[in-house]
């Protein structure tokens, strides 16, 4: 597989995700993950890569676990802005120096995994431990909030309990992930109800390949990046899916690709993705598809954490990159 960039790549791109702090069977996402780093790939002149952010969570926003994770889920860069999100906080850095430029921390963020800036300057961010999606002021004020479930969030949840000191929420019932902002209205991708959801109307988007994760707007189109290796674009003024990618019929060898997560669009046939090495803990969580094609494999029987560079005319991956090798075990954005 090629691992030299191609011409038509942007100039830099900036990937966010975690360092992992041990490597042993069972090891879970809550307490898995020791460090939130960000790499800053430069295509040109020449590829190079280098590490731009290292970040801890204060310990006012943690949990009293020691090893509660500290990670980087998903983010959005706005101008010269990165907003990204950690289990419990939204976080904004300059792009010109990488300088923590704001902060925002609430007792309603656990598991966070993604942090919005829509065109009002509001901030959406999803609390996938509560099955919500919160609208933030610039300034930290909660404005608005919206659970993903059929059930009123305080119904389940405790508004009185600051659950950034929760280690985890989980089951998750249905694992809000990615927001995005479309004609005025909000959406977010719902993982394990394989639907895209506005926020304001109720209205779905069903995406039937497997559990989605990103959604991506690229004008009308929504891409979307599905857990088991799929790719959809749904096309937002219909509201249904017009092309699915499959990435498993990549020959990759042996070899799993990984759990599918990240996404950034070249053009309209290529796409920059990420995987992360599956942990096999994950076969206990219902993943069928892992178990038929995974089993006994264990921690070898996947591909390392990496983005690569999809063409889906050719279906092949004309180029990757290992993470791992840079201490990012699990990869979430690719901004």
């Amino acid at each position: 597989m090629n691992t030299e960039p191609d011409a038509m790549l942007p100039e830099k791109l900036i990937i966010t995700g975690g360092m992992q702090r041990r490597f042993h069977y069972d090891m879970k996402e809550w307490t898995g993950y020791a460090a939130a780093k960000a790499l800053q790939i430069n295509f040109e002149p020449d590829l190079s890569i280098r590490e731009v952010i290292d970040y801890n969570s204060p310990k006012d926003c943690l949990p009293d676990d020691n090893e509660a994770s500290i990670t980087f889920k998903s983010g959005t860069r706005r101008s010269q802005n990165l907003w990204v999100a950690t289990q419990t906080e939204a976080l904004c850095f300059s792009t010109d120096d990488f300088s923590l430029q704001q902060r925002i921390t609430h007792p309603v963020f656990n598991d966070v995994h993604h942090v919005y800036p829509t065109l009002e300057n509001t901030l959406l961010i999803t609390s996938t431990g509560l099955d919500a999606v919160f609208e933030f002021s610039a300034e930290g004020e909660k404005l608005n909030e919206w659970s993903c479930t059929e059930m009123d969030i305080w119904q389940k949840f405790d508004p009185k309990q600051d659950y950034r000191k929760v280690l985890t929420t989980k089951p998750h019932a249905v694992h809000p992930n990615h927001c995005f902002e479309y004609q005025g209205k909000y959406w977010v991708s719902n993982m394990k109800k394989s639907q895209c959801q506005c926020l304001q109307t109720g209205e779905v988007i069903n995406l039937d390949s497997g559990n989605i994760h990103d959604g991506i707007l690229v004008g009308k189109f929504a891409y979307f990046t599905h857990v088991n290796g799929f790719i959809s674009k749904v096309d937002m003024d219909l509201q249904k899916v017009v092309t699915v990618y499959d990435m498993n019929r990549v020959d990759t060898g042996p070899k799993q690709l990984g759990w599918c997560r990240g996404l950034y669009c070249i053009d309209e046939d290529r796409f920059l993705v990420g995987f992360t090495r599956i942990r096999p803990s994950k076969m206990q969580m219902g993943m069928e598809w892992l178990k038929n094609r995974f089993y006994a494999k264990a921690w070898q029987g996947c591909l390392p954490t990496r983005i690569c560079l999809f063409n889906s005319k050719t279906m092949t991956f004309d180029w990757q990159m290992d993470l791992e090798k840079h201490d990012i075990h699990a990869v979430f954005s690719i901004l």
